[in-house]
């Protein structure tokens, strides 16, 4: 059951470089377009977050017979033909935009727009925990203390390693989904703010495959106890339905010794060796390493 304070998990698409193109435009609390002063107000420069870390966006009106526009950010200026501008890699701390018309006879008047830009998110949240309640589950924590935070982004780590961003949220709250649930080895929370984003806070998670870790190891004193080993472990996961790949490891050598779909079935291979036993199912992936001494 979903929470009325908390963000719907969403999934991103890249869109450029680096986190800015991972999570694209995140709306920031507290960003309100401040406007400029100076001259007869006519371009009436406003700044807002940029779409990215460090960036800041000026906008202003147009001026009629304008050629161009100056922009200067603490005295260094750049030229726009155009009616805004993106500041790149802006340092936290005050600034102040000023932006003023070039025409044929000369400039018009400066008009300045003080802002400021936050102190990067340096402590991750703190007490992450996951709530259970009935059927419903959600992730908890504290925010991180002294620190400008605008709000968070919550991943999961999926069994076979890999990442995936669940959603953002301006609340420390966050509902999980069923699916989020099953697939989740380990949750992660990070604050952010237009400076960029903030160490992680890591949570094992319960339930699903995340009940067990991604990796397993065993070591068994016979070869005829490789697959009861296997499936053990299989059982502890509630997985009957799977494809699989066994293989014989030597070192850095592996060589795949059988594939297919479960119940394993038991080989004339097994010695002393290592094996490994990777399994999956639509996007869960379970590795079970056996080691016969």
């Amino acid at each position: 059951m979903a929470h009325p304070e908390e963000t719907a998990a969403a999934d991103e698409k890249p869109a450029g470089q680096g986190l800015a193109g991972v999570f694209g435009r995140i709306p920031l609390l507290g960003s309100i377009l401040r406007p400029g002063t100076g001259g007869q107000g006519a371009l009436r420069p406003t700044v807002g977050p940029g779409d990215g870390w460090k960036r800041m966006e000026v906008r202003w009106r147009a001026a009629a017979g304008a050629r161009g526009y100056e922009v200067r950010l603490d005295g260094a200026s750049q030229i726009s033909y155009q009616t805004s501008v993106t500041l790149e890699d802006v340092s936290p701390g005050k600034h102040l935009v000023e932006v003023r018309a070039l025409f044929d006879g000369g400039e018009g008047p400066w008009e300045q727009v003080p802002f400021r830009m936050p102190e990067p998110v340096r402590s991750a949240p703190a007490d992450l925990h996951e709530e259970r309640k009935g059927g419903a589950s959600r992730l908890r924590w504290s925010p991180p203390q002294g620190d400008e935070v605008d709000g968070y982004l919550v991943f999961q780590t999926h069994a076979d390693g890999s990442e995936k961003l669940l959603g953002k949220t301006a609340k420390p709250v966050f509902a999980l989904t069923p699916a989020a649930q099953e697939e989740s080895l380990r949750y992660m929370v990070a604050g952010y703010n237009q400076s960029g984003v903030g160490p992680r806070a890591e949570l094992a998670a319960e339930g699903g495959l995340a009940a067990h870790s991604a990796i397993v190891q065993r070591d068994v004193d016979s070869p005829q106890k490789v697959i009861p080993a296997v499936n053990e472990e299989l059982a502890k996961i509630r997985w009957d339905k799977a494809s699989y790949e066994i293989s014989d490891l030597v070192g850095d050598q592996r060589r795949v010794l059988e594939r297919g779909q479960l119940p394993l079935r038991p080989g004339q291979y097994y010695r002393k060796m290592t094996y490994v036993f990777r399994f999956s199912s639509g996007r869960r992936q379970f590795t079970v390493i056996v080691r016969v001494r």
